[in-house]
């Protein structure tokens, strides 16, 4: 799971486009010092709490049930693929270089596909 400072500011500056979250026990969120916790049952405080989104939440944002479909979608969108190549003539496209781990890839991907947003290093910007 990611924890990084990287992947906190990420996930803070997606608060202001995704949805609401709501906490469960047992999921990560952080906070102004980007420390990271886990949410625990009894008064939790949700003011000022950023969600560290898990790679299962972030697939189940696309809205794409089918793993399969959502598979082939992820894939063709961070791989460019020429017409008529097999996959070893594959590479990754440049700005997908950037992220450091599966879930910064995938909220880079579920902002880019639901919302049409970027990732600049500092926050989301539109395509």
């Amino acid at each position: 799971m990611d924890t990084t400072k990287q992947y906190v500011e990420m996930c803070r500056e997606a608060m202001s486009v995704l949805p609401p979250y709501e906490f469960k026990y047992g999921d990560l969120w952080s906070d102004d010092r980007q420390t990271v916790f886990v949410v625990m049952p009894l008064h939790f405080p949700v003011a000022n709490c950023i969600p560290i989104y898990r790679q299962d939440q972030l697939q189940e944002m696309v809205g794409i049930k089918d793993l399969g479909i959502l598979i082939y979608k992820f894939i063709s969108t961070i791989l460019h693929h020429p017409e008529g190549s097999n996959f070893d003539s594959c590479w990754i496209e440049s700005y997908w270089e950037q992220f450091e781990s599966m879930e910064q890839l995938w909220l880079a991907f579920v902002m880019k596909e639901v919302y049409q947003k970027k990732w600049n290093g500092e926050n989301w910007v539109q395509e």
